[in-house]
């Protein structure tokens, strides 16, 4: 480099006012040959002077570490000659330890016979408030993703059970907390239908929150019809009830659930730290809010529709529909587990008679009757249905020939008992029973034949009585 061109880098340093007017701009000047620097007003203000940023690489060391290789590679092209400019964004560290965003741009002005640079010449610009608003429209960009994903979700099942679990699992991606409820309002109380977090959920479904109730958390979330939160339960509203066996909740945020200006239900998320919940949470529940509430009614008027089509208004049993298909997994189960299975045919001897004498309002009386008399002589993991007018057909797993027999006989005893004020006469049953260990899930309908065979042997030798298909029995 000739003298004159050297003097003149020279007073980039030496002249106060010049140095102070590029470093004000944002300019740093590096001339590698004397390891002279001028620092721009960026590592200024941060407390570092040229010195502390040292000779060569130096000023690596005040780079954000995720940050730092990176930079130092596109820094060591510069500085080996491979390449004659830069320009980076990486975090630069303040000297109380926190950080601000800077992207550099520089080149090479001179250099040496193998292309190193003699002089560096660059500008640092501050770019935090940039970055700022760009994480902040990043957060918001992924807040909407996750809500799209938590509505696709929410939304994606028509069954009940389902869809209680789902928001509950969903919600919490949003709105963390420790346990939560979706609750039913019914009349003048919330009833729980799904809980999450529990030590004892069997104990939290059995709750009923009384609505309206003079400062309850929920009576005012759903009176306002807005998300309401507490920081504080146990001074906001001290009648809170703690479910034993939990920590002690002290947050709560609750969510009302409206649908076309009706509150539904409510769900509520706790957390057992205080101050869990500010602002952004409730603007995320309120936007929630709508999708839980279609979700939920979509899914209850499904179930309402399901239930009835699965049951027999009259008699409160089953629908042939649904034996049909609830019986079917039964039997199938049985073939599985290689245990035994029993299928009853119920039907009301003479029961054109009653119809006929007495009117069908008295005959609807006798049905109902029987139906529950059927229905008490059963165990839980029975199911009966109405299979025709007067006809119901009954499963009995893990039942043999003589347990079917002994529960057909069981309910035609119980039915010979009944007293029916508006007839003359008792009313008594026929009973065909068909029990085995299902080899094939296609021998189902063919055991319902054979209980219909065995029926009509019952019918055919005199009714009142039960028979075993294959081998007769009677009551009688």
């Amino acid at each position: 480099m000739s003298r004159k061109r050297q003097d003149r880098f020279q007073l980039i340093f030496e002249d106060s006012e010049f140095a102070e007017a590029l470093t004000s701009l944002g300019i740093f000047v590096s001339h590698y040959p004397s390891g002279r620097n001028l620092a721009s007003d960026l590592w200024i203000a941060q407390g570092f002077s040229p010195e502390e940023i040292g000779r060569g690489l130096g000023w690596l060391d005040k780079i954000h570490p995720e940050d730092r290789d990176r930079v130092k590679r596109a820094a060591e092209r510069v500085f080996t000659g491979r390449s004659s400019s830069m320009e980076e964004v990486f975090r630069m560290r303040r000297r109380n330890g926190t950080f601000r965003w800077v992207v550099t741009r520089g080149r090479t002005v001179t250099a040496d016979h193998e292309g190193k640079p003699e002089l560096f010449l660059g500008v640092d610009t501050d770019i935090s408030r940039f970055k700022a608003v760009e994480h902040r429209l990043q957060q918001q960009n992924d807040e909407l993703e996750t809500l799209r994903q938590v509505a696709a979700v929410i939304g994606s099942s028509l069954d009940l059970e389902e869809t209680v679990r789902r928001i509950l699992e969903q919600t919490q991606r949003i709105i963390p907390y420790d346990t939560a409820t979706v609750q039913i309002l019914e009349d003048n109380h919330l009833r729980i239908i799904g809980g999450f977090g529990f030590q004892d959920l069997g104990q939290v479904m059995k709750l009923r929150f009384p609505y309206p109730e003079a400062g309850s958390l929920s009576t005012e979330a759903i009176d306002s019809g807005e998300p309401c939160m507490s920081v504080d339960v146990t001074q906001d509203f001290p009648a809170f009830v703690q479910p034993e066996g939990n920590a002690m909740i002290y947050s709560w945020i609750g969510i009302p659930l409206i649908r076309r200006g009706e509150v539904i239900g409510l769900m509520a998320a706790d957390s057992t730290r205080r101050d869990a919940y500010d602002e952004s949470h409730l603007r995320l529940a309120a936007t929630i809010a709508d999708h839980i509430s279609v979700a939920l009614e979509n899914a209850q008027l499904h179930d309402r529709t399901y239930q009835m089509a699965m049951s027999d208004e009259l008699t409160r049993t089953g629908s042939r529909r649904r034996f049909q298909v609830e019986g079917r997994l039964l039997y199938e189960s049985a073939q599985r587990s290689k245990h035994p299975i029993g299928a009853l045919m119920v039907d009301i001897d003479r029961f054109k008679d009653v119809n006929d004498r007495f009117g069908h309002r008295v005959g609807d009386r006798v049905l109902r009757r029987i139906a529950d008399a059927c229905r008490e002589e059963l165990r839980g993991s029975d199911l009966i249905a109405r299979y025709g007018g007067e006809e119901f057909v009954v499963l009995l797993p893990e039942a043999g020939d003589q347990d079917g027999w002994a529960a057909g006989e069981r309910m035609r005893t119980r039915i010979e008992e009944l007293r029916h004020e508006e007839l003359d006469r008792p009313v008594t049953v026929s009973i065909g029973v068909a029990c085995e260990i299902p080899r094939t899930a296609s021998g189902f309908d063919a055991m319902i034949q054979r209980a219909d065979s065995a029926l009509y042997r019952a019918k055919a030798s005199g009714r009142n009585r039960v028979v075993l298909a294959d081998v007769e029995k009677s009551g009688r």
